[in-house]
């Protein structure tokens, strides 16, 4: 399953950044990009539950983190350390209000992230540098 998250989230790649879209190609925010993944391939909760069932959309677009952080806790398994093909909740302004999924990156040993970055305005994938790590909360694996 790890790879075909990895797959199915790299065909996001380009899409539109839009807050609330939750459409390949059309647009989609951070959240949009978790939950039109998880439907491709009907991920669930550590409960079973379909994790498209969790889908909101009456967040600002400064989320707030004690919120975000309550509902991943109570809705899948926080991991140990990062690894492709699980979801990272990172933290801006001291904040956890930023998605992204983990992914394998070319360069041996080293991972990335597939994320919609508002700066760039779309779908990207991102070396999982340093700084980066600075940001990352947790990371969670889908049930």
């Amino acid at each position: 399953m790890t790879q075909s998250i990895c797959t199915v989230a790299r065909q996001w790649l380009g899409t539109p950044f839009h807050r609330h879209g939750r459409s390949k190609q059309i647009g989609c925010d951070c959240l949009g990009l978790i939950i039109g993944v998880a439907a491709e391939l009907d991920l669930k909760t550590r409960y079973g539950q379909p994790l498209v069932d969790l889908d909101r959309n009456n967040y600002h677009l400064i989320h707030d983190g004690t919120i975000l952080l309550q509902e991943l806790n109570n809705h899948l398994t926080a991991c140990q350390q990062p690894g492709i093909g699980q979801l990272a909740l990172l933290s801006f302004d001291n904040n956890p209000q930023h998605l992204a999924i983990i992914v394998d990156y070319p360069h041996a040993g080293e991972l990335a992230i597939i994320h919609a970055h508002m700066s760039a305005r779309k779908v990207v994938e991102h070396r999982l540098d340093l700084e980066l790590r600075k940001t990352l909360i947790s990371t969670y694996e889908f049930g």
